[in-house]
């Protein structure tokens, strides 16, 4: 029995190749909404909200119940297809390859990864599983995003399929429809290419000219932009009669690079944070359902040595199946012992390389490069990871323009605007649970000697303040000394403090070191109140407080106390309290030292005349 599913045109189902009834549009919508992600559980509300939008029935969850009762007994019951209850929720079981929206974007990654003629073959397989328009059926915002989504997918192929139709010299068969492209997509820049290669190659000389002028005024009356430097190359080219256009017929076009797999490798003994990476899937599950009509961005704070990285890595090697056409990775060194960031002009220009563009090909501009970088990736399903990044014009080159792909920004700065402008999606990142950090050390140690001195390791976690760098030092302590108890590390920790969790030759396996990083890019006057806060009284400390232990103005108080927790370093809490990790606490009281003796006399004495005036006011208003 042959069961064959199609969503890219009407929603419709072939068993052996005969229709199945499948009934009321919105029934069909059910099925769609089921399809697309097959395999995986569909949540009732996300199956009402898909198939009704914000306009459901009255009986909405009813009605929807009767048509997935319907729907199970018009599918055939075999264990190739079931249609099971799931907790909150529906679950589709199929092979995805009956599926042929599954199918196509299966095809287009074979058709991407090889090369020639091959690559012709599977990209018209792929285009030729469109029947029309898809999701006709429904009209709620979940079925026009993703109809959006799919039709960019679409595009992105067929530009795919003409630049190796191109290079095999089938300028000619191309050439109607290629036209007609065009004015669908009068201001897209690689359509026009295309149609004034193939017009070049014809021997229309003078039609791919008049062409590059009618687009250029397009863009200059629309936009307010000239061509991109592609174009105006080509333009330079078509004007010179450069030989490089001209393409025997029988040319087999160069074999593609290999698909990017930039991914560094990922942590071994990487423990929880279960909750987090729940988050980033659910974030990538929205987006690919078709519920976000730009790229998805995660950006994941949090102070140095907290685990940014590792969790990025971690989730990127676990999802790395979601994108087929490749992962790119790059170190910006935001935060790091280097004292120079990366540039997004090297950034991109690394990027290119690694998805086949020939270092003379390369545009001088960035916007150039941003722009290449961008229409190379477009419809291409790709995760994209920019760790260690300190500032948002870092990240934003690096931005892919389309929906199906994914970004994770890791950095200690909170990076505002790229949360306000590209509604990036924020995840701070705190210590670890205790049984997390139980669980780190018995992933480095072994169970055995973890539960050999319970009391110790309690200790090295309470010590370490459950904070994963300080756990995963203290770890290779004991990894290094195997004879040793625990115990003797615990109490050298409580001796010697962040003594113990330096390291002179390797930076990055010191946390003192790790966190000197964060205040680079400080003011002066904001590394001084991040030294007063760590000598100050009290586990926290309140703004007007914080205010008397500065010496400061109101207004640059707050400044300074911003610029802090946007760097990671301090916790803004309820109740308008600031407060820091003991450790970082510890960095503080050290950083403190670079503080003049009187100005630190001076702000402990006035903090403390502070909590003295507001005890006396608190008790005169008690007892009056």
């Amino acid at each position: 029995m042959t069961v064959e599913f199609g969503l890219l045109g009407g929603v419709e189902a072939h068993l052996d190749g005969v229709p199945v009834d499948l009934g009321h549009p919105r029934q069909r919508g059910v099925l769609a909404a089921l399809l697309v992600d097959a395999n995986r559980p569909v949540s009732t509300g996300r199956l009402l909200d898909r198939v009704w939008g914000e306009d459901p029935p009255s009986r909405g969850r009813e009605t929807l119940y009767n048509y997935l009762s319907r729907l199970r007994a018009a599918l055939p019951a075999t264990d190739e297809v079931r249609l099971t209850r799931r907790s909150g929720g529906y679950l589709l079981t199929l092979d995805e390859q009956t599926v042929d929206l599954h199918r196509f974007h299966r095809l287009l990654v074979q058709a991407r990864a090889t090369g020639g003629r091959r690559a012709l073959e599977l990209f018209d397989q792929a285009l030729g599983l469109w029947r029309g328009e898809p999701l006709s059926d429904l009209d709620t915002p979940w079925a026009i995003e993703l109809r959006a989504t799919w039709e960019r997918e679409r595009l992105a192929a067929e530009l795919d399929h003409t630049d190796i139709a191109l290079r095999c010299g089938r300028h000619a068969e191309l050439l109607p429809g290629l036209a007609a492209r065009a004015a669908r997509h009068p201001l897209d820049e690689r359509v026009a290419a295309h149609l004034m290669l193939a017009l070049y190659r014809s021997g229309r000389q003078a039609e791919a000219l008049e062409l590059f002028h009618r687009v250029r005024t397009r863009l200059v009356d629309g936009l307010g932009t000239d061509p991109g430097e592609q174009l105006q190359r080509l333009h330079r080219q078509i004007l010179q009669a450069d030989p490089e256009l001209t393409v025997a017929a029988h040319t087999e076009p160069a074999t593609p690079p290999p698909v990017s797999r930039q991914l560094p490798i990922a942590p071994r003994s990487f423990t929880g944070r279960t909750d987090e990476l729940a988050e980033l899937t659910a974030a990538m599950d929205s987006s690919t359902a078709g519920h976000g009509a730009t790229v998805l961005v995660s950006a994941i704070g949090g102070a140095g040595g907290i685990g940014k990285t590792w969790l990025a890595l971690h989730w990127a090697h676990q999802n790395a199946h979601h994108f087929p056409d490749g992962q790119l990775f790059v170190d910006l060194h935001g935060f790091s012992p280097t004292d120079r960031p990366v540039e997004p002009d090297d950034a991109v220009r690394g990027f290119l390389t690694a998805l086949g563009v020939a270092p003379d090909r390369v545009p001088d501009e960035l916007d150039a490069k941003a722009a290449l970088y961008r229409s190379l990736v477009a419809g291409k399903r790709m995760l994209v990871v920019l760790d260690n990044a300190a500032t948002t014009d870092q990240v934003v080159p690096l931005l892919p323009g389309s929906p199906t792909c994914a970004v994770l920004v890791t950095g200690r700065n909170k990076l505002a605007s790229l949360i306000d402008r590209y509604g990036a999606r924020h995840l701070q990142l705190d210590v670890l649970t205790d049984d997390e950090a139980r669980a780190l050390l018995v992933g480095r140690l072994g169970a055995e000697r973890v539960a050999a001195e319970p009391g110790a390791t309690e200790d090295l976690i309470d010590l370490c303040g459950r904070y994963p760098l300080a756990l995963s030092i203290m770890t290779r302590h004991a990894h290094t000394r195997p004879r040793e108890p625990l115990a003797e590390f615990a109490a050298e920790l409580r001796e010697l403090g962040l003594d113990m969790l330096d390291h002179r030759d390797d930076p990055a396996a010191s946390l003192p070191a790790v966190l000197s990083w964060s205040l680079r890019g400080l003011t002066t006057e904001h590394q001084q109140v991040f030294g007063l806060l760590g000598i100050a009284p009290g586990p926290d400390i309140g703004f007007p407080a914080a205010a008397s232990l500065t010496g400061l103005s109101v207004a640059r108080t707050r400044m300074a106390l911003h610029a802090l927790e946007d760097a990671s370093l301090i916790d803004h809490r309820p109740g308008g309290r600031f407060a820091m990790h003991d450790l970082v606490r510890a960095y503080a009281a050290t950083h403190a030292d670079a503080v003049p003796e009187p100005v630190r006399d001076a702000a402990l004495e006035q903090v403390v005349d502070f909590y003295l005036h507001t005890a006396h006011a608190a008790a005169d208003l008690v007892e009056p």
